[in-house]
């Protein structure tokens, strides 16, 4: 049995898909294949390969008393494939899993991000015959648009709501769709990891720590992140003004840290792109959406005076 997934491009970030916003994604001609055959033994034997045919990745799985394991050191791919199986055998009689070879075969590199998870996920769903969204968030995060690529032809108009998702086919034709290209600066990374390091020093508190002093809204548990992507996208709380207030006093015109680090600048006769300082508190602004520039650090002068 052979089956194929489109790969993915989401024309904005995901962090406001993950929200509710309505999104605009294209479903690429290049592809992920799954191979599925019987095989003699009563394990999984999975290959993947990737766009030169060259094995990227080799797993067995097998059962140990009750407990379904993999044959190598622990390690990510293993494991996410181990929980898409597990919850497969929800549904599916053990001896239905047993005893395939599950072959991938990449048609465009990974480096790329055009899908390498999400479509052999909607592969694997495929041949299970389970819902492909059920099956990713078992395993992934995510908004699920990848998915929702998978077996389109054409555009789409993506939306996660809160207990179910929109898909609508759109036609996607810009007046400069001839001069619209996809640049790939081989340097894939998670958005979240960016963001976190982006200075590449620690600076702040934990998530469990947050946590521990109170200091978290039990209806937004990521922090004031969340709550100000919800509210950018029309929700009012009993909780936005103490948002506001926190925001203004860490980072606002008269917050504390933004006023430390441009009276910082100011004494030492240097620029805001100077990183040779304070980046502990660079980084904390930007935990608050903050990235200290030109135009503020000038009007800062001016109403300082100087």
């Amino acid at each position: 049995m052979l089956f194929k997934s489109n790969g993915k491009i989401l024309l904005c970030s995901e962090y406001l898909v993950l929200e509710g916003a309505k999104a605009i994604a294209l479903p690429s001609k290049l592809t992920q294949e799954l191979q599925v055959t019987k095989c003699q033994n009563k394990i999984i034997e999975w290959q993947s390969f990737d766009e030169n045919n060259d094995l990227w990745f080799e797993e067995k799985f097998y059962f140990s008393g009750n407990d379904l394991k993999y044959d190598s050191k622990k390690n990510k791919t293993s494991e996410k494939i181990l929980l898409l199986f597990k919850f497969l055998l929800k549904t599916k009689d053990v001896n239905d899993i047993l005893g395939n070879k599950f072959l991938t075969k990449l048609n465009f590199k990974r480096e790329w991000g055009l899908g390498t998870s999400s479509t052999f996920v909607n592969n694997l769903a495929k041949w299970a015959k389970t819902d492909p969204y059920k099956l990713l968030f078992s395993a992934f995060n995510g908004s699920g648009y990848d998915i929702a690529c998978c077996d389109v032809k054409n555009p789409i108009l993506f939306q996660k709501k809160q207990n179910s998702i929109s898909i609508e086919n759109i036609i996607f034709n810009p007046p400069f769709i001839e001069n619209l290209y996809l640049v790939h600066l081989e340097k894939k990374q998670n958005t979240q990891t960016s963001i976190i390091n982006y200075f590449n020093i620690k600076s702040g508190l934990s998530q469990e720590e947050w946590e521990e002093k109170g200091w978290i809204n039990n209806q937004d548990p990521r922090g004031w992140f969340q709550w100000y992507c919800r509210y950018f996208l029309g929700r009012r709380s009993e909780d936005d003004q103490r948002q506001i207030q926190r925001w203004n006093n860490f980072c606002g015109e008269k917050g504390r840290w933004r006023n430390y680090i441009y009276s910082k600048i100011q004494k030492r006769s240097t620029t805001t792109d100077d990183l040779t300082f304070s980046l502990a508190v660079r980084q904390s602004l930007l935990h608050w959406g903050y990235m200290i520039n030109k135009d503020d650090f000038e009007m800062w002068k001016l109403k300082n005076g100087i």
